[in-house]
């Protein structure tokens, strides 16, 4: 299945609308009330997102996917795709970009630093020595720093 451009989109519809539409529908549908019962949530819970004024959350689209079948991951993902569109089509700026961020570069950390998936804390200090770019001494430093700190016995609280 080809990935849709964003832009190609227009203007996704909340999951909020898509259960007005088909579970809550006014000709034999269920009542709100009646619906966030049957999901184990509050009704205003689920007024507030039938009206679009709060987000389908991780626990509310595993509790749909229960009730009315499907995957939790297709409500997730419909409600991504409308905070993505309403974001790029707000008309509204971002406060801030990265590059104009004065620490961006201090936090940049080559990759072979930190390897995700076998991370060790003591190990990093070795493979920021190993590396040879700018960031490496600022890494090297807080990774001896936070070894140091996990090595020493806690301290000891001072009377008064």
């Amino acid at each position: 299945m080809a990935s849709m451009h964003m832009d190609a989109m227009h203007n996704p519809p909340h999951p909020g609308q898509v259960l007005a539409d088909t579970v809550l529908r006014e000709d034999g549908g269920l009542s709100v009330a009646e619906f966030a019962r049957q999901l184990g949530i509050a009704r205003v819970t689920l007024s507030r997102v039938v009206n679009a004024r709060a987000a389908v959350s991780t626990e509310l689209a595993l509790r749909l996917a229960k009730v009315l079948g499907g995957s939790a991951e297709s409500w997730l993902n419909m409600q991504t795709a409308y905070d993505l569109w309403q974001a790029t089509h707000s008309g509204r700026r971002l406060s801030f970009a990265v590059k104009d961020w004065p620490h961006a570069r201090a936090l940049t950390v080559p990759r072979d630093v930190f390897e995700y998936s076998a991370f060790k804390i003591t190990e990093a200090p070795k493979r920021a020595a190993a590396h040879k770019s700018r960031e490496a001494p600022t890494v090297m430093k807080r990774a001896a720093r936070v070894a140091k700190r996990a090595a020493s016995p806690p301290r000891a609280r001072r009377r008064k």
